[in-house]
């Protein structure tokens, strides 16, 4: 049986833009991984903050009832962004077209698979992004699913991480 993965996307915003220069307002990013069953376990986040600060953390243990997270991030960061990379970082992250998706909402349909979600703070401004992949159901629009993945690739690999 042949199963295919759909990525539907939805984007919440407000004001989140302007051109990446040192002289820019900070940023900070967090990707979110979450399973759509009921549990949390392998739930993955990580947190670049407005300094450069990376953090990563994955739950190891089960949540309460309607939790996401029963890890807190840790007190040490993995690692460090210069401003060199967290300039290219947000390059990176506006060129991937994430910044541009329309807003959509999530069908509901299934409760397998996972919600990925990527919030992007600028300024006074924050946007949403996020993806859901749902196995066995049709696919969504192929550069709205390429501006998520080259987002959260961009992301990954400033922790220092692969997927």
């Amino acid at each position: 049986m042949r199963r295919s993965l759909a990525v539907l996307l939805w984007v919440t915003s407000i004001g989140c833009g302007g051109e990446a220069t040192s002289e820019s307002p900070a940023f900070s990013l967090e990707y979110r991984m979450m399973s759509r069953f009921p549990t949390c376990l392998g739930n993955h986040r990580i947190r670049i903050d407005s300094s450069g600060a990376v953090y990563s953390v994955t739950n190891r243990s089960e949540c309460p009832p309607g939790e996401q997270w029963s890890a807190p991030y840790p007190a040490d960061p993995v690692r460090r962004l210069s401003r060199p990379e967290r300039a290219a970082l947000w390059r990176e992250v506006e060129a991937s077209g994430v910044m541009a998706m329309p807003d959509s909402t999530d069908s509901g349909v299934g409760t397998d698979g996972v919600i990925e979600e990527i919030e992007i703070t600028r300024g006074s401004g924050s946007r949403i992004v996020k993806g859901v992949s749902l196995p066995g159901a049709g696919g969504a629009g192929p550069g709205e699913a390429g501006s998520f993945a080259g987002a959260r690739a961009a992301i990954l690999r400033a922790a220092g991480e692969t997927r």
